[in-house]
């Protein structure tokens, strides 16, 4: 349960880590919603299933994910009936890494980690460390 501190200080009556930790989300909510998907012309093709296109429905998913945590959030910061629902349950804290683990996601699509154009960067990591020993084993 989220206890309010009578020592935090507080904007319209809700306490300022509330507010701006939905900005927060918000924000990173947009990075993977409007950022992320914005493609290159110069790379565009006609195939439907690229890996870019895949990268782009994870940032919508994982963008919608975050949205839905900040209006849940926003639901059990006003509504008391809500929040005794969940009695001593860390409600605020499992939405908070909720949304947090839903934009690490969308960073590593992001940096290609998942559905890389392309070979994966640690397979021709392993690779180039592979054929340095072949050729010095000769």
């Amino acid at each position: 349960m989220h206890t309010s501190l009578p020592e935090v200080p507080e904007i319209f009556g809700i306490e300022r880590h509330v507010i701006f930790a939905a900005l927060f989300f918000i924000i990173l909510s947009l990075i993977s919603l409007i950022c992320f998907p914005q493609t290159d012309v110069t790379k565009q093709t006609e195939v439907k299933r690229t890996p870019k296109n895949k990268r782009n429905i994870v940032f919508k998913v994982c963008g919608w994910i975050m949205i839905i945590c900040v209006a849940i959030m926003t639901i059990y910061v006003i509504s008391d009936k809500f929040k005794s629902m969940f009695g001593n349950f860390s409600f605020i804290f499992t939405m908070e890494t909720i949304a947090i683990e839903a934009f690490g996601v969308s960073w590593l699509t992001k940096g290609e980690t998942f559905y890389p154009d392309g070979e994966h960067y640690l397979v021709s990591g392993f690779k180039t460390i592979r054929r340095s020993f072949m050729i010095s084993k000769k």
